[in-house]
């Protein structure tokens, strides 16, 4: 069941100068609380360890997995994109939960100066991540660089 809040216009203005690509104002609002109750648990009377914050944590939201996924690029990611800019392909290889592995051809012939690279994977091969068991992404130009 879903609840509807009201909050400001300024608010929610600031809830979009901090959220991630894709993320919606529910997904925001959920990784702020994750941050405070893990760095504040003890301020709030609780003398939980750090790991038992966290489990604590998920467990207030038991839909979603809160994590962040990785993402490794090969090269670097600033040499990455010049590279891409010039070759307009990479390779990205995604592991899941299972682990299993699949590899994939990012054939990038609108990528520009302007474009950006993990916007580009998240509405891309990245999109639905959590909900695929994606748990990381490596990004290389050659193929024999991936792990």
């Amino acid at each position: 069941m879903k609840n509807n809040i009201e909050i400001s216009s300024d608010l929610y203005e600031c809830l979009g100068k901090i959220a991630k690509p894709f993320e919606s104002p529910e997904d925001v609002i959920k990784r702020l609380l994750v941050f405070f109750i893990d760095n504040n648990q003890k301020s709030l009377n609780n003398e939980q360890t750090s790991d038992e914050n966290t489990e604590q944590t998920k467990s207030l939201f038991p839909t979603k997995e809160f994590y962040k996924l990785e993402v490794n690029f090969y090269p670097s990611e600033s040499e990455f994109k010049q590279l891409l800019l010039k070759t307009k392909k990479a390779w990205v290889k995604l592991s899941y939960k299972n682990g299993a592995a699949s590899v994939h051809e990012w054939n990038a012939y609108k990528f520009s100066e302007d474009s950006n690279i993990r916007g580009n994977l998240n509405s891309g091969y990245l999109r639905g991540w959590r909900e695929k068991g994606i748990v990381r992404a490596d990004v290389a130009i050659d193929k024999n660089k991936l792990p």
